[in-house]
């Protein structure tokens, strides 16, 4: 894990992840070592013939892991975005 001492965290991470169907999407909680929380809902939105992924994250941590947690999620988070807007758009339509 960049940015993290690896004296800090145990090279085995356990990460605990509930997914929960909702109404108009999927929420998603995860609890990570060094107490962090995240909590994040995906919905999908047809406009204009296209699909939209929008994607509503908050996070709980301390102010030092802030960034590298923020980091991730920047960099990770539009990657599976765009698998899964690919995969709705071959299997269905708008």
């Amino acid at each position: 894990m960049e940015g993290i001492p690896k004296s800090i965290y145990d090279a085995k991470v356990h990460i605990e992840i509930q997914i929960a169907d909702e109404e108009d999407g999927v929420e998603f909680l995860v609890h990570a070592p060094l107490g962090v929380v995240q909590r994040a809902k995906w919905k999908v939105v047809g406009e204009e013939g296209k699909w939209k992924l929008v994607i509503e994250t908050v996070i709980t941590c301390s102010r030092i892991l802030m960034g590298i947690v923020r980091g991730k999620g920047d960099v990770n988070g539009p990657m599976m975005g765009r698998s899964f807007v690919e995969l709705l758009e071959r299997e269905a339509v708008v």
